[in-house]
């Protein structure tokens, strides 16, 4: 009996232990379940009020940046005409070059035209070398009359191309209008000849062409062109003395032949030293025969007579074909002689 009331008294406090058991579970469940909902709706109450503080604080910027004088800086363009110049280091010009290197340029016989605003001009080195060193300058002139040698305001200027002995060359200079143009070269101050030097001690020569530009329309950008030239002395092609072209004799001087009088001259030169060379003829202007001819010393004796009259005359050199050269042009007066 008492055996059979200890198994049924354990049978029922393992019951009552299990039916405990069970009841905390379910509780323990219930109890999680609940919280998890809790701290969930709470979750999402406070990303609502975030969301709510950050949409707040959008739209205030929004309007302060709308209305505020920073949107109108970022906003606003104004156009400014001006412009920008910036110095770039540029490399100085080339000084000219007053040493004579015996060349020796001469307008004699040579042509001018014009093409539209562009002015053209033959130019002949008469000397014994090429002009490597000297510096010979270009001066174009607008002028109403032939005789006129402007020294003033020239339209243009430039150097002239180096030309090897007895080679013709070009000068070019644009105009911008329409008139009667002149070119003047510039000797090198080291050059023998002595034409009437201004104050600078330059002497200069002149070309008897007067250029007639007619049909020169206005141009955009007006102003000098310098002719084309090779850069360095290497890149002429010297020919040899036998195909050499004629060169002028050089180092031109004259004096009077007596003391006292006038009109009488002694004129000497210096004849070219190519291997062709023969002599030298000189011609009274419009004469088809030499006045003086095979000239081989270098030297002639001129008469003038009449107080303004002037007598030009050409000193052509020869060369063993008896081909002559353009020849250089002097001109001889009371007074003295001009080339």
């Amino acid at each position: 009996m008492n055996m059979k009331n200890k198994v049924t008294n354990f049978v029922l406090t393992l019951h009552r232990k299990l039916n405990s058991f069970y009841r905390t579970n379910e509780g323990g469940r219930t109890i999680r379940n609940t919280r998890k909902s809790k701290f969930r709706k709470k979750g999402k109450r406070l990303i609502i009020a975030a969301q709510l503080v950050a949409i707040w604080y959008l739209l205030i910027l929004t309007s302060t940046y709308l209305t505020s004088d920073t949107g109108a800086a970022f906003n606003d363009i104004e156009v400014i005409k001006n412009s920008l110049h910036t110095k770039w280091d540029t490399q100085p010009e080339t000084p000219d070059n007053d040493e004579w290197d015996k060349s020796s340029l001469s307008f004699a016989g040579s042509k001018a035209w014009d093409e539209g605003c562009k002015i053209y001009t033959t130019i002949k080195n008469a000397g014994d070398r090429a002009n490597t060193t000297s510096t010979w300058r270009f001066y174009l002139y607008k002028v109403t009359s032939g005789n006129e040698k402007p020294t003033s305001n020239h339209e243009a200027t430039g150097a002239v191309q180096k030309l090897y002995s007895g080679a013709t060359g070009q000068i070019t200079a644009t105009v911008s209008e329409n008139g009667k143009y002149r070119f003047s070269v510039r000797r090198p101050q080291g050059h023998p000849g002595n034409n009437q030097p201004d104050k600078n001690g330059y002497n200069y020569i002149w070309s008897d062409n007067i250029i007639t530009v007619s049909n020169c329309k206005k141009l955009e950008d007006s102003g000098s062109t310098t002719p084309p030239s090779n850069d360095g002395v290497d890149d002429i092609e010297f020919p040899s003395d036998t195909n050499q072209p004629l060169s002028e004799v050089t180092n031109l001087k004259w004096e009077n032949a007596e003391e006292g009088k006038t009109g009488i001259f002694i004129i000497t030169w210096v004849n070219p030293t190519v291997s062709n060379f023969k002599s030298v003829n000189v011609y009274e202007d419009g004469d088809d025969k030499p006045k003086f001819k095979n000239i081989t010393d270098g030297k002639i004796e001129v008469k003038v007579k009449g107080e303004n009259k002037e007598v030009n005359y050409w000193i052509k050199t020869m060369d063993k074909e008896n081909n002559e050269s353009i020849g250089m042009k002097i001109t001889v007066s009371k007074t003295g002689i001009k080339n």
